[in-house]
Protein backbone atom coordinates (compact mmCIF):
# COMPACT_ATOMS: atom_id res chain seq x y z
CA UNK A 1 0.00 0.00 0.00
CA UNK A 2 1.57 3.36 -1.31
CA UNK A 3 1.83 5.88 1.80
CA UNK A 4 0.20 9.35 1.89
CA UNK A 5 2.27 12.12 0.51
CA UNK A 6 1.20 14.06 3.29
CA UNK A 7 2.42 11.60 6.32
CA UNK A 8 5.51 11.26 4.51
CA UNK A 9 5.82 14.98 4.06
CA UNK A 10 5.07 15.72 7.79
CA UNK A 11 7.02 12.97 9.04
CA UNK A 12 10.17 13.83 6.98
CA UNK A 13 10.25 9.59 5.48
CA UNK A 14 10.48 8.27 2.18
CA UNK A 15 10.43 4.60 0.87
CA UNK A 16 13.72 3.98 1.68
CA UNK A 17 13.23 4.94 5.27
CA UNK A 18 10.15 3.09 5.72
CA UNK A 19 11.76 -0.14 4.01
CA UNK A 20 14.60 0.21 6.40
CA UNK A 21 12.40 0.88 9.25
CA UNK A 22 10.07 -1.99 8.28
CA UNK A 23 13.03 -4.36 8.43
CA UNK A 24 13.99 -3.20 11.96
CA UNK A 25 16.62 -0.98 11.24
CA UNK A 26 17.34 2.74 10.76
CA UNK A 27 17.88 3.93 7.44
CA UNK A 28 21.40 5.68 6.46
CA UNK A 29 19.72 9.47 6.22
CA UNK A 30 17.70 8.28 9.71
CA UNK A 31 21.08 7.08 11.42
CA UNK A 32 22.82 10.62 10.46
CA UNK A 33 19.54 12.78 11.37
CA UNK A 34 19.54 10.88 15.03
CA UNK A 35 23.64 11.59 15.41
CA UNK A 36 22.84 15.30 14.50
CA UNK A 37 20.06 15.52 16.59
CA UNK A 38 22.55 13.83 19.49
CA UNK A 39 25.45 16.23 19.05
CA UNK A 40 24.25 18.96 21.20
CA UNK A 41 23.01 17.11 24.52
CA UNK A 42 26.30 15.01 24.16
CA UNK A 43 28.69 17.74 24.18
CA UNK A 44 26.39 19.35 27.02
CA UNK A 45 27.53 15.63 29.16
CA UNK A 46 30.70 16.18 28.15
CA UNK A 47 31.77 19.82 29.77
CA UNK A 48 29.60 18.75 32.86
CA UNK A 49 31.65 15.46 33.32
CA UNK A 50 34.88 17.82 32.65
CA UNK A 51 33.70 20.56 35.30
CA UNK A 52 32.62 17.88 37.78
CA UNK A 53 36.26 16.54 37.41
CA UNK A 54 37.47 20.05 38.14
CA UNK A 55 35.64 20.37 41.31
CA UNK A 56 36.56 17.39 42.74
CA UNK A 57 40.30 18.84 42.92
CA UNK A 58 39.41 22.67 43.38
CA UNK A 59 39.50 22.10 47.28
CA UNK A 60 43.02 20.70 47.78
CA UNK A 61 44.41 24.00 47.13
CA UNK A 62 42.80 25.31 49.70
CA UNK A 63 43.68 22.37 52.22
CA UNK A 64 47.34 22.29 50.79
CA UNK A 65 47.89 26.59 51.21
CA UNK A 66 46.37 26.06 54.68
CA UNK A 67 47.81 23.22 55.96
CA UNK A 68 44.79 22.07 56.85
CA UNK A 69 44.00 19.60 59.45
CA UNK A 70 43.50 15.67 58.85
CA UNK A 71 39.80 15.95 59.15
CA UNK A 72 39.61 18.31 56.51
CA UNK A 73 41.67 16.04 54.13
CA UNK A 74 39.03 13.13 55.21
CA UNK A 75 36.09 15.92 54.11
CA UNK A 76 38.33 16.28 50.52
CA UNK A 77 38.83 12.73 50.59
CA UNK A 78 34.98 11.94 50.27
CA UNK A 79 34.44 15.07 48.07
CA UNK A 80 36.93 13.79 45.69
CA UNK A 81 35.35 10.66 45.50
CA UNK A 82 32.00 11.43 44.94
CA UNK A 83 32.92 14.28 42.51
CA UNK A 84 34.94 11.77 40.74
CA UNK A 85 31.60 8.98 40.30
CA UNK A 86 29.44 12.19 39.24
CA UNK A 87 32.08 12.89 36.50
CA UNK A 88 32.69 9.37 35.36
CA UNK A 89 28.59 8.55 35.07
CA UNK A 90 28.27 11.66 33.07
CA UNK A 91 30.73 10.90 31.06
CA UNK A 92 29.61 7.34 30.28
CA UNK A 93 26.11 8.79 29.53
CA UNK A 94 27.56 11.12 26.78
CA UNK A 95 29.27 7.95 25.40
CA UNK A 96 26.21 6.07 24.47
CA UNK A 97 25.56 5.58 20.86
CA UNK A 98 22.42 7.78 19.57
CA UNK A 99 21.17 5.51 17.12
CA UNK A 100 21.06 2.22 19.62
CA UNK A 101 17.87 3.84 20.11
CA UNK A 102 15.27 1.24 19.92
CA UNK A 103 13.20 0.84 16.93
CA UNK A 104 10.27 -0.38 17.89
CA UNK A 105 6.76 -0.64 16.22
CA UNK A 106 3.51 -0.62 16.90
CA UNK A 107 0.03 -1.38 14.66
CA UNK A 108 -3.34 -0.03 15.97
CA UNK A 109 -6.29 2.25 15.45
CA UNK A 110 -6.00 6.12 16.27
CA UNK A 111 -7.16 7.92 18.70
CA UNK A 112 -6.67 10.96 19.01
CA UNK A 113 -6.48 13.13 22.75
CA UNK A 114 -6.61 16.40 23.73
CA UNK A 115 -5.30 17.25 27.17
CA UNK A 116 -5.82 20.42 29.37
CA UNK A 117 -2.10 21.08 30.75
CA UNK A 118 -1.19 23.37 33.14
CA UNK A 119 1.78 24.59 35.18
CA UNK A 120 0.41 27.34 37.20
CA UNK A 121 -3.76 28.40 37.41
CA UNK A 122 -2.88 30.96 34.77
CA UNK A 123 -0.80 29.06 32.34
CA UNK A 124 -2.83 26.71 30.57
CA UNK A 125 -2.35 25.44 27.44
CA UNK A 126 -4.07 22.30 24.92
CA UNK A 127 -1.87 19.47 24.02
CA UNK A 128 -2.52 16.92 21.41
CA UNK A 129 -1.76 13.11 21.59
CA UNK A 130 -1.95 10.47 19.14
CA UNK A 131 -2.43 6.91 20.88
CA UNK A 132 -1.79 3.67 18.51
CA UNK A 133 -1.49 0.32 19.72
CA UNK A 134 -1.50 1.52 23.80
CA UNK A 135 1.26 4.34 22.72
CA UNK A 136 0.90 7.46 23.18
CA UNK A 137 2.98 10.39 21.04
CA UNK A 138 2.42 13.68 21.21
CA UNK A 139 1.61 15.72 18.08
CA UNK A 140 4.22 18.35 17.75
CA UNK A 141 1.82 20.96 15.91
CA UNK A 142 -1.78 21.12 17.10
CA UNK A 143 -2.96 22.37 13.70
CA UNK A 144 -2.10 18.77 12.20
CA UNK A 145 -3.42 16.83 15.19
CA UNK A 146 -6.11 15.16 12.58
CA UNK A 147 -3.00 14.06 9.95
CA UNK A 148 -4.10 10.56 11.01
CA UNK A 149 -7.68 10.21 10.46
CA UNK A 150 -9.28 8.90 13.68
CA UNK A 151 -10.48 5.33 14.03
CA UNK A 152 -8.33 4.51 11.29
CA UNK A 153 -5.10 1.80 11.37
CA UNK A 154 -1.40 2.58 10.94
CA UNK A 155 1.69 1.18 11.67
CA UNK A 156 4.26 3.60 12.78
CA UNK A 157 7.56 3.19 13.66
CA UNK A 158 9.45 4.90 16.10
CA UNK A 159 12.56 5.23 18.36
CA UNK A 160 12.44 4.50 21.97
CA UNK A 161 12.96 6.36 24.48
CA UNK A 162 11.77 9.53 23.63
CA UNK A 163 8.46 8.09 21.11
CA UNK A 164 9.99 10.21 18.03
CA UNK A 165 8.29 9.15 15.04
CA UNK A 166 10.25 7.88 12.38
CA UNK A 167 7.71 6.67 9.38
CA UNK A 168 3.88 5.52 9.22
CA UNK A 169 1.70 4.11 7.12
CA UNK A 170 -1.87 3.44 7.24
CA UNK A 171 -2.55 -0.30 6.95
CA UNK A 172 -5.91 -1.40 5.09
CA UNK A 173 -9.11 -2.10 6.64
CA UNK A 174 -9.71 -5.75 7.54
CA UNK A 175 -12.81 -7.01 6.32
CA UNK A 176 -15.46 -8.08 8.57
CA UNK A 177 -17.37 -11.14 8.60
Amino acid sequence: MDNDSELRKYFDFDETDLNANRKGYLSRRQQARDKKNARSPKLLLEIAGFVFLVLAFVPIIFLINRHAATALWLIWAVWLVTWIYLAVMVLRMSTVDPAVDKLKTVEGWVSTIKEEKSENHANKHIVYYWKVGGIKFEVANPDQAGILEQGATYRVHYLDPGKQILSVERLPEKATG
